[in-house]
């Protein structure tokens, strides 16, 4: 908006410095008792004095209604630039909180029959197929995860995110993996 304001000013005073300096140019020549020079109809030979006598007036008008016009738009510049924004004002009360939206269909998650999938730090993909079974890529080809007991032990609808050996359920519940007994624990949420 403020853009929109300073660009219309500036075209405001483009315009009437325009009229300003052809209203002058026209006074100081009606003074000095020349008859204004009119551009000739057609060019030829016998009128190129007069034609570059036209020209050169006219370049010599247009290059004194650039300077002005670049020197009053400075001059704009400058007084927007003192122009300072006022310290912001308090913030005002909290409006009403509005109505709970409808609960929203759950998600799927991955693509075909994996659900999620993992990387370790060895570089190993790991992936929970949508039947709960644990797959991982190790060098050659997918193959079972070897771990006894690291298949999902609820079901893949109800995890929400998955590191193989730690899972988040639904209801916020955090999932580990024991290697020394090859289960699962529930340890609730913080």
């Amino acid at each position: 908006m403020k853009k929109k304001y300073i660009v219309g000013i500036v075209a405001l005073v483009a315009v009437a410095s325009l009229a300003w300096v052809g209203a002058r140019a026209l006074a100081a020549e009606e003074k000095q008792g020349e008859k204004p020079v009119e551009k000739p109809a057609v060019w030829n030979p016998e009128n190129v004095q007069e034609s570059l006598i036209h020209l050169r007036k006219n370049l010599n008008g247009a290059y004194e209604l650039i300077v002005q016009l670049r020197n009053q738009v400075n001059e704009l510049w400058r007084r927007i630039e003192r122009v300072k924004q006022g310290p912001r004002g308090e913030r005002g009360p909290a409006g009403p909180v509005g109505p709970q939206g409808v609960q929203g269909s759950p998600t799927t998650r991955g693509a075909g029959n994996i659900a999620f999938t993992f990387r370790d730090a060895g570089d190993d993909i790991h992936v929970l197929k949508t039947d709960g079974t644990v797959w991982k890529w190790p060098l050659l080809g997918w193959a079972p995860e070897g771990v006894s007991g690291i298949n999902a032990p609820i079901p893949v609808s109800d995890i929400v995110d998955w590191q193989v050996i730690s899972f988040l359920d639904k209801n916020g519940d955090v999932w580990r993996f024991s290697f020394a007994s090859s289960t699962w624990g529930n340890y609730g949420h913080p």
